[in-house]
């Protein structure tokens, strides 16, 4: 358990480091935030990300809330990404089935250009929801689907090292 707990802090650091990155969608741009691969039992689908939130508890503080990872310091927390809607097919048809996706690699640069990639395994859509927000003075109308993924595992590298070891943080979700 002590070793989860030091690959966990670990995982947070870096994913605190990097922190929760959000941009414009990636069309205003032509740069998306992050990019995501996850591979289900027919195909492996990418997404572009305009925003993605990962992280996991403070080893030192129980999670609240409700669930089973509640009251646990080793709590992985779920994985939030917005991306377009050409991704509603496949995201609405894993999550319409309650089938998963055996993996997906998250993958993103920090701000000193070093290459992140986590890596979930047995990944499920929590929840998906299509949003639409009205243009304003500063910025303009957006769309996009807001996911919720929970996995099983996670492990994280930084320029093609693992970071915390070779071992992946596992949790149980309910």
């Amino acid at each position: 358990m002590q070793c989860h707990r030091t690959i966990l802090g670990l995982c947070a650091a870096v994913l605190t480091f990097t922190s929760a990155t959000y941009a414009a969608p990636p069309d205003s741009h032509n740069r998306p935030v992050g990019k995501l691969s996850c591979t289900g039992s027919a195909q492996t689908t990418k997404f572009d990300l305009s925003f993605f939130s990962l992280a996991s508890s403070n080893a030192n503080e129980p999670v609240t809330g409700t669930g089973s990872s509640a009251g646990r310091a080793d709590a992985l927390l779920p994985l939030i990404i917005h991306t377009g809607f050409a991704n509603v097919t496949v995201l609405g048809e894993t999550y319409g089935n309650g089938n998963s996706f055996s993996s997906c690699t998250l993958t993103f640069a920090d701000n000193s250009g070093g290459n992140i990639a986590v890596t979930l395994d047995n990944v499920m859509v929590q929840t998906l929801k299509a949003v639409g927000k009205q243009a304003t003075e500063t910025r303009s109308a957006d769309t996009y689907l807001e996911v919720v993924f929970t996995y099983k595992s996670a492990s994280v590298t930084v320029n093609g090292t693992t970071v915390g070891g070779t071992g992946a943080v596992t949790t149980v979700w309910k």
